[in-house]
């Protein structure tokens, strides 16, 4: 019987994580192996259909640069409230162990040129390329109760993995729109309709026109009938291109049970490249997921990775050790949780993108800040809610 620990349920994931594109369950069939042995598409759907019962998200990971996007963090203050924007990507509610105060830590994708704009909005606000991925080998990292273990030694695999992150690291390319979404502005929809989504072409359709109805035909071109055949075929033709055109980093993964049981840890720091790799060789002992990002300021990194509590105090003095710390966070599960659903967390393509001029629109504090929202922390255990 299956659980959320299963370790072939965790070597799924693993080997989930380090495939290119999306593959249907027969292609998975042919491509893994899960202990060494051949598994059937029957059983990879019944593996898909128990993740989904338990908060499961795969998609592609976009690199955003590619859109003519930037990725800008901001941290602030959670007294000034929520910022609710069209170009927000990612929230939460962090305790900062500089402050020891809750603040909001808030990720933008924003079209590219507009840095001072951003700095003039946020105080404390920094632009970053977008993020690379360890994943380590969850089925030897994760026992049966869902605790993580720490390894004695780091498999090839994970090396390659290090090495793999600090070789993209040195071949980083500056924002700009690729001219293949010229010619199919289509591309625009897809690859922010799937993000954080495990969604067929048949649901991101219907996505698309609950946002856009008959407008959302501007994105198509050279389509002889409108038709929700005809569209869903043109997302699946679109959505197939994504890794020919170098727009799909890595396949992601988020599952609820393993972040149930553990810590997501952000540092800011600044260090060499030698240390760095002593840190991600490090770290990948220790955490299953290992996040990182490039600042645009040289020398600088944002890092998130799950950890244990008991783990915390090790990993804090791996970073003392090799790096100088601007500030550090724990994300507060609580506070964060009324923040997590679409409303907050999906980019608004759909109010940011121009499909008959094909580009991003122009920005303003106005059109980036819609409205603040004070976020009200209760002393009950669902201790906080959206005002």
């Amino acid at each position: 019987m299956l659980d959320y620990y299963h370790p072939k349920i965790l070597e799924f994931l693993y080997e989930l994580s380090k495939l290119d594109r999306y593959y249907s369950d027969r292609e998975l069939s042919r491509r893994i192996r899960i202990q060494g042995e051949i598994v059937t598409s029957k059983t990879i759907r019944r593996w898909f259909d128990f993740l989904h019962s338990t908060c499961f998200d795969y998609h592609p990971y976009i690199e955003i640069e590619r859109l003519g996007l930037e990725l800008f963090y901001a941290f602030y203050p959670l007294k000034k409230g929520v910022i609710d924007s069209p170009y927000s990507t990612y929230l939460n509610v962090s305790i900062s162990l500089k402050s020891l105060k809750r603040v909001i830590t808030q990720a933008y994708w924003i079209p590219v040129g507009n840095k001072d704009l951003m700095s003039g909005i946020l105080p404390m606000v920094q632009s970053f390329y977008s993020k690379e991925v360890i994943v380590g080998p969850l089925h030897r990292m994760i026992d049966r109760n869902g605790n993580i273990r720490v390894l004695d030694k780091l498999s090839m695999e994970q090396l390659e993995s290090v090495k793999r992150v600090l070789s993209n690291l040195n071949r980083i390319e500056e924002p700009k729109m690729i001219k293949a979404v010229k010619r199919n502005p289509l591309i625009i929809p897809v690859a922010f309709e799937y993000d954080k989504e495990h969604w067929s072409s048949i649901e991101v359709w219907r996505q698309i026109y609950d946002k856009l109805g008959e407008n959302a035909w501007k994105y198509f071109r050279k389509i002889k009938k409108k038709s929700k055949h005809v569209a869903i075929k043109h997302i699946q033709l679109t959505l197939r291109d994504f890794s020919e055109l170098g727009l799909i980093k890595f396949m992601n993964i988020n599952y609820a049970p393993l972040e149930a049981r553990n810590h997501y840890f952000w540092v800011y720091f600044s260090t060499d490249r030698d240390s760095l790799r002593f840190l991600l060789e490090e770290l990948s002992l220790l955490a299953p997921f290992i996040y990182l990002y490039q600042g645009h300021e040289k020398g600088k990194y944002l890092l998130n990775l799950m950890i244990p509590n008991y783990l915390l105090d090790r990993v804090l003095g791996l970073f003392l050790d090799n790096s100088s710390i601007i500030d550090a966070w724990l994300v507060d599960y609580d506070s964060s949780r009324p923040l997590w659903n679409r409303e907050w967390l999906k980019f608004s393509y759909h109010q940011a993108f121009n499909p008959e001029m094909v580009e991003w629109k122009s920005v303003s504090e106005k059109t980036i800040v819609k409205r603040r929202v004070k976020l009200v922390l209760k002393k009950e255990k669902e201790d906080c809610c959206l005002v």
